[in-house]
């Protein structure tokens, strides 16, 4: 497996790896990682290869960025001498690793497994990393090369799904959603005083990545509108890098909202679950991109209200009778936080649906039996069947 990542790190795709890797242990296969030289080790076992430490990149920004250049190249010239070394029955790659994969399944003569985060055409566009028209045809034509020599191509959502289908009609899909285990969250006493809240105030919270397709700025420029109409309310921000937080914390400033805010860096799975038994309300404030934040998946199973934009990347698994869904601008994210904060029964409604949903849907048996199948898929191809 190649990850074009910092692994470990507290967001979305470094996790989803670390789930496959997981689930596919559990099935009884052997797995080993090949990955950047950043990150932390992980808490359990993982067979884990780093490229060399390259001394003058110490961070990779989520997204397309130049750094990823001299990585990937790394990358590569460390798969082709593991894989001249060691036997493997299976290349199975992750985001643009997919290109490296590939070109070794020709070389090597193996089975590729795609993991499909997104698409890479779409992931230059919406991190605004490319606009020349000319380079977003050939980053297209490589998006398509790449699907044509995959044997089995995993999606994370409907969307992804459908685009692969239009792009190379017939490929192999599996849909594996990024299905989180149930957190452990109680229902609040009233009053509470959580980390940096006043006692009694009720908590709408934020948990993920602040990256810029994320929404943030909506969401605190929303505040003003809640405060004014809702004034024992605080809102906690959870999972950005220091510089990003520092950026939000001025924006928070200059917004005149800074008390109301508290933000928090990236935290462990037991914190998170602390601060969402703490809260009243979840946010997905996200304003550009069509695939799923895993982070739905959790919320889904919080026992917590959802408020989340009007827009593919939520709308493919929630509904207006699952979460508050608004128009993608702060005054409307603002009234939906009100909706959910002054009408009671409302709040318990779309609880009680979301929770139903992520059992009858989202459950990490069926997470299991997505990816016994796409590995299943694989050894076909290794046959030739």
């Amino acid at each position: 497996m190649i990850a074009p990542e910092p692994f470990l790190e507290k967001r979305g795709t470094p996790i989803s790896v670390l789930c496959r890797v997981r689930a596919m242990q559990r099935l009884g296969y052997q797995v080993e990682l090949l990955t950047y030289h950043l990150g932390e080790e992980p808490e359990r076992n993982v067979r884990l290869f780093r490229i060399p430490r390259v001394p003058f990149i110490r961070r990779v920004r989520i997204g397309p960025c130049p750094a990823k250049v001299p990585l990937d190249f790394l990358l590569l010239l460390r798969a082709f001498s593991l894989l001249r070394a060691r036997e493997y029955h299976c290349i199975h790659t992750h985001e643009e690793a997919a290109i490296i994969g590939a070109f070794l399944k020709g070389a090597f003569h193996l089975p590729h497994i795609y993991d499909m985060h997104s698409s890479l055409t779409e992931q230059l566009v919406n991190y605004d990393f490319v606009r020349w028209k000319p380079a977003l045809k050939i980053a297209r034509r490589v998006e398509k090369w790449i699907l044509r020599h995959s044997d089995v191509v995993i999606v994370i959502c409907p969307y992804l799904e459908k685009l692969v289908e239009s792009i190379v009609p017939g490929t192999k899909t599996v849909l594996i959603e990024n299905v989180s285990p149930r957190p452990d969250v109680r229902a609040p006493s009233a009053p509470f005083a959580g980390e940096g809240m006043p006692l009694g105030e009720r908590v709408a919270l934020y948990v993920g990545n602040f990256g810029p397709n994320q929404g943030l700025d909506l969401l605190l420029k929303s505040i003003p509108r809640v405060v004014q109409k809702e004034g024992r309310v605080r809102f906690r921000l959870v999972g950005g890098l220091p510089a990003e937080v520092k950026k939000l914390k001025r924006l928070a400033e200059r917004l005149g909202v800074g008390e109301y805010v508290l933000f928090a860096e990236r935290k462990s799975d037991a914190e998170v679950a602390r601060f969402i038994e703490q809260s009243a309300v979840l946010l997905s404030p996200r304003k550009i991109g069509n695939n799923i934040p895993s982070k739905i998946y959790l919320y889904l199973k919080s026992g917590r209200p959802i408020v989340a934009t009007r827009l593919p990347a939520h709308t493919q698994i929630l509904n207006d009778d699952t979460a508050v869904l608004t128009d993608l601008n702060p005054r409307a994210f603002a009234d939906g936080i009100l909706q959910v904060l002054r009408d009671g029964s409302l709040a318990q409604q779309i609880t009680r649906n979301a929770l139903a949903l992520a059992e009858a849907k989202y459950t990490y048996s069926k997470y299991l039996r997505q990816v016994e199948r796409a590995c299943r898929m694989a050894q076909c191809a290794r046959v030739g069947e």
